[in-house]
């Protein structure tokens, strides 16, 4: 089973338990230690204790500079204690002792710098790698969906959330760090400014609530306007992916002004929404800036009446205390950083916990049993299958594809034939006990076992953005020699396109292939099932989209590939089936007819109406 649906994975349900919850799930699944968490918080707690140091140094120097006398400094406690055995029986003075001061000063105003540094680049590190991990986590969740759930969802919200809101959950760890900084500064300028006057540091204590209240409404407005961002963010990409992968149809119908249009109404309300944010997030820092510059003002004249009134209060001890406040008035501006942050990446993370989220994604069960090689046949018994939220796709459908034989599955459009195939391939999930493979449950076996012995080649070629010796080689886990390479080639006739190419096989082809034919491309997909060496063969009307003349050559090469194969067709251009072994008519997923060529066309039925439609 996909490591991501184990229950020690299991992502959280839709109920959201908050953000720290959230987090933690992330850290968990992305495989962050606590030591990597550690890091920036110790950098940062001696950062802060280093700045706390060289403030409260700035007190006694003040001091020394406003009495011109510094000898009060070995009375100090932990520096006074040096200060008198080493400093002042080597250099006598007051030079010598404010020389010692600003030196401590120095020193522990460098050594938060430093540790500031390493407390942000052991942060960066930590996004960096979290950044990594998660998107790797994300892509490989994508991949351990059924196919039912690419059906339903958008291929450009999903290269959306890999890109854009990933970074976004993964960049508020900056802030997170920046805050947890701010935090530890908080507490140590908190500490000083009570140990300066307790009286003053009450006072300022009032502003935090006011500025509560001013900024908790601006949040949860930034906070809707991100969600609606987010939204109209997944309309624009799914708008983009369904333009540009249509190219050809949006210019034959000359709807470029209108897809334009439809581009131009959506992007115009995400510049609202954000015009709208940058207003609100921005004025912010000024709310906070003019509380505290207000408030400053009344401290000021607070400090002058104190002064006035009471002598012993210190004009040093009073500038450091406006010193710290403003520097302390600066950190609010992380913490309300932080709100914001949260409030802009709450759509995102929203997103994020959608795809961890195990609701309709629709997994396919692993197996136990490994598959080796089909020894009789694959058959459906009374098989059901019914679309989530739709019709009944297939009704009571029994037959069987016996080994080594070709079968041909033939009917109207909707009759339930590419349905068959994906049940039969497990890109949908069967219902247990309705598929068996010699007798197996095909849901007991091995889904990379299973898959290892089959291969398909659709009507749609799929071809990488690469070159065609890594188109061909795609998959295959085994080394293929260039004998073996040159001789699927020769049998697959491609020796004519590969002399043609500028490259020969590290020819680049194009976005989907789109350097090639249709035949070229039918021919690169008829040589990667060759190499593959599968036992079991899905044609999903393979060549269906061909010229008359392409068809038979590419016919060709596939007879050469089913050759001995079990091989399973749909094909609407019944000419192709000619030298099935069996065939079977399907009518709104049920079984009307099945039989070999000759006997069906000679009972007149279903698939002889068929027959003559395509003869006429």
């Amino acid at each position: 089973m996909n490591t991501l649906q184990t229950p020690s994975n299991k992502a959280p349900e839709s109920k959201r338990k908050g953000l720290l919850h959230e987090y933690i799930y992330f850290f968990r699944l992305s495989h962050i230690s606590k030591k990597w968490l550690a890091w920036p918080i110790c950098f940062g707690l001696l950062a802060s204790l280093c700045e706390g140091a060289s403030v409260s140094l700035l007190v006694p120097l003040l001091t020394g500079i406003i009495q011109k006398d510094y000898s009060f400094i070995t009375q100090l406690p932990i520096i006074g204690e040096f200060a008198s055995t080493y400093i002042e029986p080597l250099y006598a003075g007051n030079r010598a002792l404010a020389a010692f001061l600003v030196f401590l000063t120095f020193l522990a105003a460098a050594g938060k710098v430093i540790f500031q540094y390493l407390a942000t680049i052991s942060t960066a590190k930590l996004v960096r790698t979290f950044t990594n991990r998660l998107r790797k986590r994300a892509y490989e969740r994508y991949l351990s969906f059924g196919k039912l759930y690419f059906d339903k969802h958008n291929i450009g919200h999903m290269q959306q959330v890999l890109s854009t809101y990933l970074y976004r959950v993964t960049g508020a760890m900056s802030t997170f760090q920046n805050t947890l900084y701010g935090l530890m500064m908080l507490a140590v300028y908190t500490s000083i400014l009570f140990y300066l006057s307790w009286k003053l540091s009450l006072i300022v204590i009032t502003v935090f609530p006011c500025l509560h209240l001013l900024l908790t409404r601006v949040m949860k407005q930034i906070q809707k306007a991100s969600e609606d961002q987010t939204r109209d963010f997944t309309s624009v990409s799914a708008k983009l992916t369904n333009a540009l992968s249509t190219i050809p149809l949006v210019k034959a119908y000359n709807n470029e002004k209108q897809e334009l249009g439809k581009l131009s109404e959506l992007s115009d309300r995400i510049e609202s929404l954000e015009i709208s944010m940058d207003k609100k997030t921005n004025i912010v820092h000024p709310i906070q800036e003019l509380v505290a510059l207000t408030y400053l003002l009344l401290l000021v004249i607070l400090i002058g009446a104190f002064i006035k009134i009471d002598s012993n209060w210190h004009i040093a001890n009073y500038t450091v205390f406006l010193f710290v406040l403003m520097r302390t008035s600066r950190l609010f501006g992380v913490f309300n950083a932080l709100r914001s942050t949260i409030a802009l990446s709450s759509g995102p993370l929203n997103e994020l916990i959608t795809l961890f989220d195990n609701r309709d994604k629709h997994f396919i069960t692993d197996g136990s049993i490994k598959f080796e090689h089909l020894q009789e046949s694959l058959e459906c018994q009374n098989l059901e299958f019914t679309f989530p939220g739709g019709s009944n796709a297939i009704r009571n459908c029994s037959c069987m594809f016996a080994k080594g034989k070709t079968t041909a599955l033939v009917g109207a459009s909707g009759a339930g034939k590419s349905t068959i195939l994906n049940l039969l391939m497990r890109f949908y999930e069967p219902p247990r006990g309705q598929i068996f493979v010699d007798g197996v449950d095909l849901n007991d076996l091995t889904l990379t076992s299973w898959r290892d012995r089959i291969a398909l080649i659709s009507q749609d070629a799929h071809l990488f953005h690469d070159t065609v010796r890594e188109n061909l080689l795609y998959g295959l886990t085994r080394t293929v020699s260039d004998e073996e390479l040159k001789q699927i080639i020769s049998e697959s006739k491609l020796t004519t396109l590969l002399d043609s190419l500028p490259q020969g096989l590290e020819t680049h082809v194009g976005d989907r292939g789109v350097k090639l034919s249709g035949g070229e491309k039918q021919r690169i997909s008829i040589a990667r099932a060759m190499l593959k060496h599968a036992d079991i063969l899905f044609l999903d009307e393979a060549t269906s989209a061909l010229d008359s003349k392409t068809e038979r050559e590419i016919q060709a090469s596939l007879d050469t590939l089913t050759k001995d194969k079990t091989t399973i067709v749909i094909a609407h251009r019944l000419s192709t089936i000619r030298n099935a072994h069996h065939i079977i008519v399907l009518e709104a997923g049920t079984v009307v007819e099945q039989g070999a060529l000759d006997d069906l066309l000679n009972k007149k039925g279903h698939f002889f109406e068929y027959w003559e439609q395509q003869k006429v």
